[in-house]
């Protein structure tokens, strides 16, 4: 699962998340800035030019992996292969208008290729969870482990299917 959270400064990522129980909830794993404070230059009364800042104090957005990701992470790097392993199923997909995930490709030979998805099927349940987006689609799968089962429901015109996939890598 990711964390998205905002704070007023972008120098921490690669820290730890943790919840107000001391648990660890997730790893630091990228920021957004923003850059929408106008700046002016304002001119002192003896001349000086010193920058003067407008508005509310830059935002940044954190994203934060699950301790389940960092742990699959390590688990890799400790495997003889130094390789790590994160689950997919072939599909890339984007937003559909009325909801759901519009799937734009599929990888050949993909378990969601051996399962019958192709370019034009709306992805719009996986285990059971609605799927509302795109990132659903990825929050959802890059939280199963390899090898595991899934319930993909999805449209093609106006017929419903619901395959089994085995999440590949």
């Amino acid at each position: 699962t990711a964390i998205e959270f905002e704070v007023p400064d972008s120098r921490f990522a690669g820290a730890l998340l943790f919840s107000m129980r001391g648990e660890l909830v997730g790893s630091i794993a990228a920021t957004l800035r923003s850059e929408s404070v106008s700046n002016q230059v304002q001119r002192s009364a003896l001349g000086n030019a010193a920058p003067r800042g407008f508005g509310p104090a830059p935002i940044a957005v954190g994203y934060a992996v699950s301790p389940a990701v960092v742990e699959r992470v390590v688990d890799g790097f400790r495997s003889p292969t130094h390789r790590v392993r994160h689950p997919k199923i072939g599909v890339f997909c984007k937003d559909h208008p009325q909801g759901g995930a519009l799937v734009q490709s599929v990888e050949p030979g993909s378990p969601g290729a051996l399962a019958g998805i192709k370019p034009g099927d709306i992805i719009a349940e996986i285990d059971g969870t609605a799927i509302r987006n795109q990132l659903d689609v990825a929050a959802v799968v890059f939280d199963t482990e390899v090898g595991q089962i899934i319930r993909v429901t999805y449209r093609r015109g106006q017929t419903q299917t619901i395959a089994s996939i085995r999440v590949g890598t």
